[in-house]
């Protein structure tokens, strides 16, 4: 038999003791850690989901977009304005000193000629102190051309940018007008019900119908406190508002539409009946009979509206 194994000293229990008691420990604090991880990742990716099914919910989230880089690109236009504004107030300064230095050194060069005529120096010595006198003047002239040079190119350039600073402060404008309208239209259709415009847009059993109107086509733009503007967009300079109306208020727009190469039209959902409407003529054609859109198309081509623009799309 071999020897006998000693059991193990009480030293030695302790450590296995706590070795024990750690292994519980750490096995927590890695669920722990593992959980909130996850926790971390999901709540994130829930916030990152919120986020995007607010902008999806949001009709106005493109125009806001679209207001949010033009108010960023102006922002920076008049940065940049405002740093060669800058620029030429320093140009200004150098120039004065250059114009100052360039006096002192015509004074100089009169004092050095006057003082070797009066010396009576030898022509050789007379000639070269009038060559240094006028090789400085140069110099300090042609410092001056430089800097006036300098001073008319940094205008040019400031006409350009208060130009361009111009341009887009209108396009801020523009934007900001059209996500206001946006916006207060979308609060309108969030607080109306289908029985309150029902009720307030068709009183008298007058036919609901349906259209598109460039904002910038009327003269007057509270038409569309009478109508429920169910989507606005903007293409370029345009400001576009699909509403709903009675027939009554549709044909109404026709006083108010602007001169020009400007109309609206309107349908009648579930039905084929269409209006196109110009500020001299109304047009009622059936949408899916293009032959009779022929006087229509003929009018807004002699008002020079391209054809591309003469399509009435519908929808509903």
């Amino acid at each position: 038999m071999g020897a006998p194994i000693p059991p193990p000293s009480e030293s030695d229990a302790p450590a296995e003791k706590d070795e024990r008691s750690i292994l519980p420990l750490v096995a927590v604090l890695s669920v722990f850690l593992g959980v909130g991880a996850a926790a971390l990742t999901y709540g994130a990716f829930f916030a990152r989901a919120k986020k995007n099914n607010k902008e999806n919910d949001d009709p106005c989230a493109p125009l806001k977009q679209e207001y949010d880089a033009s108010q960023a690109a102006y922002d920076l236009a008049v940065k940049n304005t405002t740093l060669q504004e800058l620029l030429i107030e320093q140009l200004k300064k150098e120039i004065e000193n250059a114009e100052k230095k360039l006096k002192e050194k015509v004074k100089e060069y009169a004092a050095d000629v006057t003082q070797e005529i009066m010396e009576e120096v030898v022509p050789q010595e007379t000639h070269e102190t009038i060559n240094k006198a006028v090789a400085l003047a140069d110099e300090a002239k042609a410092n001056y051309d430089d800097l006036v040079e300098k001073h008319r190119l940094a205008k040019e350039l400031l006409e350009i940018l208060k130009e361009k600073e111009r341009g887009l402060e209108s396009d801020v404008r523009e934007k900001e007008a059209a996500l206001n309208v946006c916006q207060q239209s979308a609060s309108l259709a969030k607080s109306a019900t289908a029985e309150e415009v029902i009720t307030i847009e068709t009183p008298s059993g007058t036919r609901l119908m349906r259209g598109t109107i460039i904002e910038n086509s009327l003269n007057d733009t509270s038409i569309f406190e009478k109508l429920r503007i169910t989507r606005t967009w903007s293409e370029g300079e345009w400001v576009l508002h699909d509403v709903e109306a009675t027939e009554s208020d549709a044909l109404s727009i026709q006083s108010l539409l602007r001169d020009g190469p400007w109309y609206a039209h309107f349908w009648e959902p579930g039905s084929d009946n269409m209006l196109v409407i110009f500020k001299d003529k109304i047009f009622r054609t059936v949408h899916s009979d293009k032959n009779t859109w022929k006087d229509a198309l003929a009018h807004g081509r002699s008002l020079g509206i391209p054809d591309a623009q003469l399509d009435f799309p519908v929808a509903g």
